[in-house]
């Protein structure tokens, strides 16, 4: 009998022990879900409790990823994600990425694949490039390395543009400097162009150019002016010259003005930029932009100027184009702003106002035009 309880009371031991060490793994493997904090002593510990819960075959993510609650919005998930990417040590960021190797566009999983790898490269760029590098599928290895680019720039934009340099495919090269180059648009335009000029000519060039001689006109616009006028390619200059009036008429409308009729051909370019600066130039000094407006003579140019002036003026003092109208000599400077004029007020439902401007045109064709568009407004506008 004694023999017997004793065999019985082994085995109850066994059971509570296994039991135990049942709990201490269950324990282990919550722990890998994300938590609040990241600091030393969860640092400390991250790469045992990582490797405890890892499954071979299986991402240690998949667990938490899977309990994402489902959502259209996305953002949804981004405290979870932001937090379980810093939980990971950053001995282990790189079995995690390959674990996360093959997830699919705008997964949960992808998105964490991003946060890590913009983790590491704040924490070893040259670690996180050097793993990009040896990606094979051509999709996820385009991604990351723009990732790793990008990022790397945002604090050393210098060393991403050489390791950018180095890689072994020109066409991944130069599209991963193109990208460096749109990312420092912004902060640093001069060193932009700086890149632009080791890129292959093309649109994406014309582009980027124009984008960063705009950037430099911001601060330096005579300097930009005539550097953009230098440029030698005619897609390219026109597109730097057109940027370079528009960043211009934001802080000196006048100056933009009479340099883009003296450096810009007739055409949809000067057009544009006609355009452009009309609307920065009424939001302004309205009176000065008409002024320049008056001088352009009969002219499509004038037209389109004109609408815009009178819009972009009716905004900010609906009086004022009335005044400004009333000064002009008869003709047909001022029987285009009448009917302009009148079209403004009759988008406030002013029939009345708009139809006395109408009958100010002198033109018999011109006001007939302008009541028929006014009335085809007027029946296409719901009753308020």
């Amino acid at each position: 009998m004694k023999a017997r309880l004793a065999i019985l009371g082994a085995i109850v031991a066994m059971l509570a022990l296994a039991l135990r060490q049942n709990i201490v793994v269950t324990r282990r493997e919550v722990r890998v879900e994300i938590p609040e904090s990241t600091g030393t002593s969860a640092r400390a510990t991250g790469t045992a409790t990582f490797a405890a819960s890892h499954a071979r075959g299986a991402s240690r993510f998949d667990g938490v990823l899977a309990a994402l609650p489902a959502t259209e919005n996305t953002d949804n998930w981004t405290p979870t994600l932001d937090r379980l990417a810093d939980s990971v040590p950053s001995d282990a960021l790189a079995d995690s990425l390959r674990e996360l190797t093959g997830a699919e566009a705008d997964s949960p999983s992808a998105m964490l694949r991003e946060r890590l790898l913009r983790r590491w490269t704040r924490l070893a760029p040259e670690g996180a490039a050097a793993f990009v590098v040896g990606i094979t599928d051509p999709a996820e290895r385009g991604e990351a390395l723009l990732q790793v680019a990008v990022a790397w720039a945002e604090s050393d934009l210098s060393a991403a543009a050489d390791w950018v340099r180095s890689l072994s495919n020109e066409s991944e090269s130069d599209e991963l400097l193109l990208q460096l180059a749109h990312e420092a648009v912004r902060t640093e335009p001069l060193r932009a162009l700086e890149l632009s000029a080791e890129l292959p000519p093309g649109p994406p060039l014309d582009e980027l150019v124009a984008q960063a001689a705009g950037g430099w006109a911001m601060r330096d616009p005579q300097g930009a002016a005539e550097w953009a006028r230098s440029l030698s390619t005619e897609g390219g200059r026109a597109g730097a010259l057109e940027s370079v009036v528009v960043s211009w008429a934001g802080t000196d409308a006048s100056a933009a003005a009479g340099f883009a009729l003296e450096n810009l051909p007739p055409g949809e370019v000067l057009d544009r930029v006609v355009v452009a600066v009309v609307q920065r130039w009424a939001q302004s000094d309205p009176w000065s932009a008409a002024g320049w407006v008056e001088h352009f003579g009969p002219s499509g140019l004038q037209r389109i100027a004109l609408d815009n002036l009178l819009v972009n003026w009716f905004v900010n003092d609906i009086q004022g184009p009335a005044h400004w109208i009333e000064s002009l000599q008869a003709g047909l400077l001022r029987d285009l702003s009448a009917a302009s004029y009148a079209r403004q007020l009759a988008s406030l439902d002013e029939p009345g106002q708009a139809t006395a401007w109408l009958n100010l045109i002198a033109d018999t064709d011109l006001r007939r035009r302008a009541v028929e568009t006014i009335a085809a407004f007027n029946s296409t506008t719901p009753a308020h």
